[in-house]
């Protein structure tokens, strides 16, 4: 049961790579996917976890493609266009780019507003909440503390430096998160309060 259901699991997640052709396209890619899929499958093979290691796969395989960029392929010039078009989120920052770093870019951000997506309808909640902060600052608007605390949890990528604890230290003793919790809302509560102050 369990093993037909990672067998479909890597059908749908090779059928997603082979879509996106980036091994036709990127000369330096490697085709990597089964072995995304296995380092997912090792974090949670259990059925219910099908989203996650979906997700997980997408992201290694991302990774992995993005990392062969500033490795390989990408000038310094080109890799700092990158950036900052990563930075910004805005895939106008990638008209200077060649053809190949403006599909990387696209595939990123693709994939990353179809996974938000998808863990919207899932869980109906929008995790990605990164652009509040730069709509908070153009409005001059004063968020509270509630607001604040509500995205810098996400925002901080501080669930995603969790996880991987959790999974690294799981073997030496088990981990309570939501005790980490505590230091986390103190040291979002007191980057607000000393924001607050300055103005």
């Amino acid at each position: 049961m369990v093993q037909a259901t990672l067998q479909k699991d890597l059908r749908e997640s090779s059928k997603w790579w082979n879509n996106l052709g980036l091994t036709k396209n990127l000369d330096f890619a490697r085709d990597r996917m089964v072995e995304c899929f296995m380092c997912a499958m090792g974090l949670a093979f259990e059925s219910q976890y099908k989203s996650f290691r979906k997700s997980l796969t997408k992201v290694i395989n991302l990774i992995l493609i993005i990392d062969a960029v500033y490795d390989v392929y990408g000038s310094l010039e080109e890799l700092n266009h990158f950036t900052k078009a990563v930075e910004r989120w805005d895939v106008r920052e990638t008209e200077q780019l060649p053809e190949c770093m403006k599909i990387c870019f696209q595939v990123l951000y693709n994939t990353t507003c179809e996974t938000a997506y998808e863990i919207e309808e899932e869980k109906g909640r929008n995790q990605v909440l990164h652009h509040l902060r730069k709509v908070w600052y153009n409005k001059a608007y004063t968020p509270s503390f509630e607001e604040y605390h509500s995205n810098g949890w996400i925002s901080s990528s501080a669930s995603l430096i969790f996880t991987h604890a959790f999974f690294a230290r799981a073997h030496k003793e088990r981990m309570d998160l939501r005790s980490t919790e505590t230091g986390t809302s103190f040291q979002i509560r007191y980057d607000w309060k000393r924001g607050n102050d300055k103005s």
